[in-house]
């Protein structure tokens, strides 16, 4: 994809990349990997590894092999042309430990149990994790796959909640070369009165409650947020205090 974006607005965004802004369409899909349970030992260590690593450099909790580059990935083992079905894992409450390796992952959402809920994320693959959007996620899902911790590897399936069930949805939509951007009507507008007092629901109840809110998350993300604009079916990049600031039109969305 190549989108040129005019910026308007108090100031432009502090992004200066020499790639496009919004990579969409820029990650592969990932098949599964066959006899998962024949990868020698040194491999997965080092996948872990190098996936750890790689999550604490960037400051991410998870991560999908589907974006690592061809050159890291061959690196790893893996061909360039065929990335591996895996991603990294951390619940939130896990960011100091090793976390662990999901091969073939498969989640569910479980609805029956939970619904969803807008849930705030940042993605590598969308402006390298420089702007936050909101999407809707489910409250309680399960993963199973082929999980190895860097001391034992089984086939299991867990559940998560809350911002935990969000991620391994996220990573996973990344194995089949999807990011956030191929899910617009998922995406909430922070300017859409509806939208978001939708958000605000999540918010713990304090007061001053609204303005706070905002502050916090032009904290988080100060060069913006992504949402799908319905009415001009468009992306933009607006600031938590709903002023846009810019965005770029993409016929797939018409």
């Amino acid at each position: 994809m190549t989108s040129e974006i005019n910026y308007r607005g108090q100031r432009e965004l502090e992004i200066h990349l020499k790639e496009p802004l919004l990579q969409h369409g820029q990650l592969p899909s990932a098949p599964e990997i066959n006899d998962p349970l024949n990868i020698p030992d040194n491999l997965l260590q080092s996948w872990l590894s190098y996936a750890k690593q790689r999550c604490d450099m960037n400051g991410y909790l998870c991560l999908a092999f589907t974006e690592l580059s061809e050159e890291e990935r061959f690196k790893l083992g893996f061909s360039k042309d065929l990335p591996p079905r895996v991603i990294y894992y951390r619940r939130s409450d896990q960011i100091l430990e090793t976390g662990a390796l999901i091969i073939n992952p498969l989640a569910r959402e479980n609805l029956e149990f939970g619904y969803n809920r807008p849930m705030i994320e940042g993605c590598g693959s969308i402006a390298y994790g420089q702007l936050g959007y909101f999407i809707k996620r489910p409250t309680v899902s399960s993963t199973t796959g082929y999980y190895y911790d860097g001391s034992s590897y089984s086939f299991k399936t867990f559940g998560s909640s809350g911002i935990d069930s969000g991620n391994s949805i996220h990573e996973i939509t990344h194995l089949n070369g999807e990011t956030a951007m191929d899910h617009p009507k998922e995406l909430f507008d922070i300017r859409d009165a509806n939208d978001w007092n939708k958000i605000l629901e999540i918010v713990k109840p304090v007061e001053n409650k609204e303005e706070r809110f905002r502050e916090v998350l032009k904290r988080a993300f100060p060069n913006g947020f992504l949402i799908y604009n319905r009415e001009r079916k468009k992306f933009e990049v607006v600031d938590a205090h709903s002023n846009t600031l810019g965005g770029f039109d993409n016929d797939r969305y018409r």
